[in-house]
């Protein structure tokens, strides 16, 4: 028997359930976080939220960006010992309509 955790975005498992996760695997429970939006982008440009954003982070290209994320979000996990699964979808600061532009 496992846990799965559906986390959204990075950190809001740990941020909303981690006394939940953290109890679970103190009675050896293995958990899991899957964090949805925890892709790369398709675009290589930034909008003008994201480029905000990443001036706050203190953060690079794209790739850059992600990659620091996902570390974050396995480091939360790590603290309250769980693991964490990483799917495609990219966060919402990177979702273009059809035809490219930002939402």
């Amino acid at each position: 028997m496992r846990r799965i955790i559906i986390s959204p975005h990075f950190d809001d498992a740990v941020l909303s359930c981690g006394g939940i996760i953290w109890e679970a695997v103190k009675k050896g429970v293995p958990v899991e976080i899957w964090t949805v939006c925890a892709g790369y982008p398709e675009a290589a440009g930034l909008s003008e939220l994201a480029t905000r954003i990443h001036a706050g982070w203190r953060t690079g290209d794209v790739f850059e960006t992600v990659e620091l994320r996902r570390a974050e979000d396995r480091t939360a996990a790590a603290e309250v010992g769980a693991s964490v699964r990483h799917f495609s979808t990219p966060d919402c600061i990177y979702h273009t309509d059809s035809s490219g532009t930002y939402l």
